[in-house]
């Protein structure tokens, strides 16, 4: 009798063969510098993508690490394991090694922005219907703006080290144009003090950018997923998915 609950007691306390572990920690990875979306602030990483996430994994049971890389570096990171996920929009790339969330954790658009030294273009972009109309003036972007650098890479466009010294360059009148998210524009314009140098074509949206979570297929976090969905659609069903979007940073 002892030998047999001394058997039953091994096999409940060995993990089952065959079954992946699950990961109770999910790494994540975020562009570093694309405030509000993800920044370091302090020596911590934080923003509208780190919040949505901590909020999610509360509710998955699972705790989460954050760590912000230069945007090139970001799906490499997790291509190598070297962390389980990141959000962005789907590339063919990314399939070869993630499996993507059922639905976009954040949905936002590419806005149309000029500087003051150009303000006519305001008015005149408000009737724009094609990115050709954009050929003949200066274009800045941030090195990091993959949407600009495909869009945009065949015209007079200057990509600058980050997305504050394209800000400034707009400001000093270098660059007329940019297209961009508009939260990423206004939030660093305000700290910047370039609210009024940077000013937004009002009613035009070039794109639809929807950041989806990827994670890496081949580890232990892949498991994870259908728990995030779960948890992400009741964080939009009860509001708190817009809660974060619209807290003040």
């Amino acid at each position: 009798m002892k030998h047999a609950a001394l058997l039953l007691f091994l096999l409940l306390a060995l993990p089952l063969s065959g079954l992946p572990a699950r990961a109770e920690t999910l790494r994540m990875v975020y562009a570093e510098g694309f405030a509000p979306f993800s920044w370091t602030s302090e020596g911590k990483v934080t923003g509208i993508l780190p919040d949505i996430m901590d909020e999610a994994a509360r509710r998955m049971g699972i705790s989460v690490a954050h760590q912000a890389l230069p945007g090139d570096q970001v799906p490499a990171k997790v291509k190598g394991l070297g962390a389980d996920a990141f959000l962005s929009t789907p590339a063919k790339d990314y399939d070869a090694f993630t499996r993507q969330s059922a639905q976009p954790v954040l949905t936002t658009s590419v806005g149309l922005f000029v500087s003051l030294g150009a303000e006519p273009l305001q008015e005149q972009f408000r009737m724009l219907k094609d990115l050709d109309e954009l050929k003949g003036y200066r274009l800045c972007a941030s090195q990091y703006d993959a949407w600009s650098r495909q869009k945009l890479g065949g015209m007079n466009l200057t990509l600058h080290p980050s997305l504050i010294q394209a800000l400034t360059a707009m400001a000093q009148g270098d660059c007329q144009v940019m297209a961009q998210v508009p939260e990423a524009v206004e939030f660093h314009a305000a700290r910047l003090g370039l609210r009024n140098q940077v000013l937004r074509v009002p009613g035009v949206f070039l794109d639809e950018v929807a950041f989806f979570l990827h994670v890496n297929k081949h580890g232990a976090a892949a498991a994870l997923l259908p728990a995030f969905d779960k948890a992400l659609a009741s964080m939009r069903a009860d509001g708190t998915l817009v809660a974060i979007l619209t807290r003040p940073r």
